[in-house]
């Protein structure tokens, strides 16, 4: 369990990084149909 709770903040660092991107990549798209 311990170890378990120690790959959170990464998971999190992680997951963020994965949203970041995805708005981004949407952003882009959302322009092109406008």
């Amino acid at each position: 369990m311990e170890s378990l709770w120690a790959t959170v903040p990464d998971l999190e660092r992680a997951f963020e990084a994965l949203v970041r991107d995805f708005k981004a990549v949407f952003g882009k798209q959302e322009r092109q149909i406008k």
